[in-house]
């Protein structure tokens, strides 16, 4: 049987309880409440923590690197140039998503920026 019972009805119900009682529906509601809002934190956390460290596609990051390697050796036509830039300018996307993605889960956990690049490995500016 599941009886719903309005806020009102609800409230009434527990103005209506015996102190004893309404201290541990209180206490029981605010448990209940507690757990519900750490596991809300805690998939959001790990959302966060899945595309934060899903990282830049290797086979772009390979292909930039192969790319840089025959800029800085002067041997890159135009077409190379065209995709070197396209690369880099989905590389630099990428990082700034990844420092709001790292930005929220500061947040949420109440610490600074540093901290969660620390705690990840991040360090040297290494976002």
């Amino acid at each position: 049987m599941n009886l719903r019972l309005s806020f009102n009805d609800l409230v009434n119900e527990a103005v209506n309880l015996e102190f004893q009682d309404y201290e541990k529906f209180v206490k029981q509601v605010s448990l209940l409440r507690s757990k519900k809002q750490i596991a809300g934190k805690q998939t959001k956390e790990s959302a966060l923590l899945e595309k934060i460290n899903n990282g830049f596609p290797l086979e772009k990051w390979t292909k930039m690197q192969e790319l840089d390697d025959k800029l800085e050796a002067s041997c890159i036509d135009e077409e190379e140039m065209k995709l070197l830039t396209v690369l880099t300018d989905e590389y630099e996307q990428f990082t700034v998503q990844r420092l709001s993605w790292i930005k929220k889960l500061a947040l949420l956990r109440n610490v600074s920026i540093e901290k969660i690049m620390a705690e990840l490995g991040m360090t040297n500016g290494k976002a």
